[in-house]
Parts: C-alpha cells; structure tokens; sequence
C-alpha cells in the first residue's frame, strides 16, 4: 500500500516557479485544505529555506508523542546528509514528529546527528533513496495514508515519472515572468514516447480574492502505478 500523494505548488500564469511572489497565507490557507498526514520536502527545498542559527536545549530532548495530535509528520529527503536546519522547523509548531528518509550510502555522521535530536530515519535504496519503498515504509509504519509535497520541480518530476502522483494542486499566481530558462512544475527527463503522457481529470477550479486561481487536477486511475 501506498500514500495518497498531492504535489502543491505556486506557479506564474507562465508556469514558472521563481521570481513571483505568492500571498504565502493564502498559499498554505490552501494547502491545509490537503489535510495530510505527512509533508514531505527535498533537501534543496529544506537548503533554500530561512534558519536559525542556535539550537535550543529541547531540541536534544527526547519527545512524548500525543495519539490525539492531529499535525502532519515532516518528512525530509536526504540521502548525502546536507539538511542540517532541523531545529528551525522543529520549532515552527507546524509538525508533531519528524522522519528523515536516507540511503545506505548516507554519511554515519549525518545519521549520528539526527538521532542526537531524535529526529526518525529511513534507510531504504543504496545510491539514492529508493522513494517508492521508502513511502511504503512510511504507509505501514508511519500509518501515513495522504502526503502533500512541498517541494520544486526536481523532486517532483521524480514523483510523476515514478507514477506515483495522485493529485496535483496549482495556486496560480496572477504574474507572467517569461525567459528562456524556467524552473519548470515537474522536472523530468524528456519522454520517449507519447503514451507515457501523465494524463489528468480537473477536480476543481476557483477563482480566489487576488485574482488567482486555485486548480486541482486528480491523476487518472489508469495511469497510477499501485499494488
């Protein structure tokens, strides 16, 4: 079994990612509307995003779990061990537990430094993170049924070649920014054939205060690689 997974981004009319600047209320006002289990973030994501710089005391506690919290569960990709900004989303308030997904060539050190902060790994694939056996894992001993990513282009695009996609949430942001050089929704190696064309059924569509517009697009069943 596997996560219900929903890809949520904010784009420019253009479908680019950079250079617009998105109401962020707005944007997550709408992604809480996902209710998921689990966010889940690469670790160029994690790389690009505001930290502080001291580590407080209860970040080396070890922490008590209540069954009746209903927050997500942050969930970072981190094979080569390079997220080292823990702390800041830990203290955010936002999740109630955090999961760092590894491979078995992760550095010990790296693995070393998140279980002094009790921060919960995966070891799963041997390179790279083998991403569909590290949701399994997620879905049977996490019991994480619905997963919104909260990431770029890369991760992603790995996602939707994986066929493991099942929604895809737009904010779209009322900004055309143009160039030769975008950072495209799904960043994936050219198709070689048209019939791998992920192909998509509107679910909604609605027009939002800041002339946005908010579209959701479900995966069409047949397309969806499942057990």
């Amino acid at each position: 079994m596997m996560p219900y997974i929903i890809t949520h981004n904010a784009v420019s009319i253009d479908g680019r990612l950079d250079w617009i600047e998105p109401d962020l209320g707005l944007y997550y006002k709408i992604a809480s509307k996902c209710n998921e289990d689990a966010t889940l973030v690469g670790s160029g994501t994690m790389l690009a995003a505001p930290t502080n710089d001291k580590e407080e005391k209860s970040v080396f506690e070890k922490p008590s779990y209540d069954p009746d919290d209903n927050r997500p569960i942050l969930v970072i990709l981190d094979s080569k061990g390079v997220v080292r900004n823990w702390h800041t989303m830990m203290s955010a308030g936002y999740w109630k537990r955090f999961v760092a997904l590894c491979s078995k060539h992760t550095p010990k050190e790296y693995l070393d430094y998140l279980s002094k902060r009790h921060i919960e790994y995966i070891i799963s694939g041997d390179e790279k993170v083998d991403i569909e056996q590290a949701l399994e894992r997620l879905y049977k001993e996490y019991k994480i049924k619905r997963i919104r990513v909260d990431s770029g282009g890369t991760l992603n695009g790995v996602l939707l070649r994986l066929h493991l996609v099942d929604e895809i949430s737009i904010f779209i942001v009322p900004s055309v920014v143009g160039g030769i050089t975008p950072k495209n929704l799904f960043v994936a190696p050219d198709l070689t054939t048209s019939s791998d064309i992920v192909q998509t059924r509107l679910e909604s569509i609605k027009r939002l205060d800041d002339d946005s517009l908010w579209l959701r697009y479900s995966i069409k069943k047949e397309k969806i690689r499942r057990n």
